[in-house]
């Protein structure tokens, strides 16, 4: 079965918009001089995959707990689940997971994937442990909420923390509140082509 899921990941590459948004993480990590990257939210892993290809010499690390219905407006449960024609929406995370999984060994202990709630896994790092920390797994405010608060710590200074979706409003609330609370400004960012997909950052001093 894991062979037949990793064509049906890979087949699934040909309709998958986030392709847009993909450059902006190496460009970030390459402007920060990062080695090492921790993204929340692997989902299928192409992503994860796009990064370790074009940024040979870093260390990557992905937390996604790969659960089904966490959010009732996230489509991406359903979505995996039409893929793999399963009936319990668990059963088609569980099999994602395992092809994910299997998918990044090719590169050879570069690449972790822990499967956890971002924030509970952020307690198995110390801080300063990543030049770069990309946010984009659970967009409800409360997680991304929660995200900031867990996972900036985790980041060395001149590294820099950062996340897709801020035109989401539950996102970008919770940016604004987060860096308001700081008393700093966060930074927009995207691709040429591809503006209605911003990401935002800022550099840890």
């Amino acid at each position: 079965m894991l062979e037949a899921d990793k064509k049906l990941i890979e087949d699934n590459k040909q309709t998958c918009s986030w392709f847009g948004s993909y450059g902006i993480v190496p460009h970030l990590a390459e402007m920060v001089d990062a080695k090492t990257i921790l993204e929340i939210g692997v989902a299928y892993g192409y992503h994860a995959d796009f990064m370790c290809t074009v940024l040979p010499g870093i260390n990557y690390v992905g937390v996604d707990p790969y659960e089904a219905g966490y959010d009732p407006n996230d489509i991406f449960c359903q979505d995996v689940q039409r893929l793999f024609g399963e009936m319990v929406p668990q059963n088609a995370m569980n099999r994602l997971f395992n092809v994910v999984s299997s998918n990044l060994l090719k590169f050879e202990g570069r690449a972790k994937l822990i499967r956890e709630k971002s924030w509970a896994a952020a307690d198995q790092f110390k801080d300063g442990s990543f030049g770069l920390v990309y946010i984009d797994g659970d967009h409800t405010y409360e997680g991304i909420k929660k995200d900031l608060n867990a996972w900036y710590p985790k980041v060395s200074k001149g590294g820099v923390i950062c996340g897709d979706d801020i035109g989401w409003v539950g996102v970008k609330q919770a940016v604004d509140e987060f860096f308001v609370g700081m008393n700093r400004d966060y930074q927009i960012i995207s691709k040429d082509g591809f503006e209605n997909m911003p990401a935002f950052y800022f550099i840890v001093d």
